[in-house]
């Protein structure tokens, strides 16, 4: 089992030593049967060719099953990471349609609010209705004991009668008007149920979609080492960061740069930074600056970012993580 050039230089030694043993029994006037040694010199030939044959045939079965394993392992890795993005999309585009049943929650629970107030405005005029027409009631009760001295006394009686009437008409719309809140009230109750379920489950989700977004950092080399092996960021390191980044997260610096062209280029590295949840401290070790000058920093972003006026403008009493972690 050794090297097959050299198992043939061995084979080719004894050949020849055999050929210089034969013409030494030639000079000695011994008999020499050179088909013996010819057979003899076939047969080192042909075990040195099948050697090297077989060492051929198994190298490349060797570097086929090398070459297979990568392949194998390229091929594992890949899908790995398209189920990795796969369930992150899954989970962006739940969280999306969530968010929108979120906003329909705040406009039920304003329009529940609007019932209730009303139901309350109602009950209170419908009291205050009742308490006249019991007055006007007692009013003509007592006016028309008198009617029969006083003839001018009629004409009040009918005005407080159709007064009563209108006060009566008027509560009767109340009391179909409340009906309706009720009505309403019970199947918006129902409804804010079901979205407060939503919402619980959204917030799975966001979990889920914060887990799948490590494991892809966790399987994006630059971003993960950035985490795992916090040291300071040269510039030549800056554009694959930046675009690993944009590919895990939809061009997240084109879109900051679009909706808030204040930002500098700095300003969105370090948003970029941000946006991989990593600490202030961390931040601070992979730009080569303090942690208190980092919270500045931040705060000179938020200020740039709230001065923009974008449909999804950051909040005044929102911080810029949270603000970029959804954005």
């Amino acid at each position: 089992g050794g090297h097959p050039v050299a198992d043939i230089e061995v084979d080719m030694l004894k050949v020849i030593l055999e050929m210089y043993k034969n013409v030494i029994r030639t000079k000695e006037g011994k008999p020499v049967v050179m088909d013996d040694f010819g057979i003899s010199a076939n047969r080192i030939l042909d075990r040195s060719r099948n050697k090297i044959k077989i060492d051929r045939e198994r190298q490349f079965v060797h570097n086929k099953l090398l070459k297979d394993n990568l392949m194998l392992d390229i091929e594992r890795g890949q899908l790995r990471q398209r189920l990795l993005w796969l369930g992150i999309v899954v989970s962006v585009m739940i969280a999306v349609l969530i968010f929108f049943y979120q906003r329909k929650i705040l406009k039920k629970e304003r329009s529940v609010r609007k019932a209730k107030e009303q139901l309350h405005s109602h009950t209170i005029r419908l009291k205050e209705n009742e308490s006249v027409i019991s007055k006007n009631e007692a009013l003509i009760r007592s006016l028309s004991v008198q009617l029969d001295e006083s003839g001018e006394l009629k004409q009040e009686i009918e005005q407080l009668a159709a007064d009563n009437e209108h006060l009566k008409q008027n509560n009767e719309t109340l009391r179909k008007d409340m009906e309706q809140y009720s009505r309403s009230m019970h199947q918006k109750d129902q409804e804010l149920s079901a979205y407060e379920t939503l919402i619980g489950e959204n917030a799975r989700l966001q979990e889920r979609e914060r887990f799948l977004t490590a494991q892809v950092i966790a399987n994006t080399e630059v971003l993960d080492k950035l985490s795992r092996k916090s040291r300071y960021i040269d510039e030549a390191q800056w554009p694959e960061i930046v675009h690993a980044i944009n590919r895990l997260f939809d061009g997240f610096s084109y879109r900051l740069h679009t909706d808030f062209p204040a930002l500098t280029e700095e300003d969105v590295r370090y948003c970029c930074l941000i946006k991989l949840r990593l600490t202030t401290s961390v931040i601070a070790t992979l730009t080569g600056i303090s942690p208190s000058s980092v919270t500045k920093r931040k705060q000179r972003i938020k200020e740039k970012m709230s001065q923009q006026h974008r449909p999804a403008e950051i909040r005044k009493n929102q911080s810029l993580e949270t603000y970029l972690w959804n954005y």
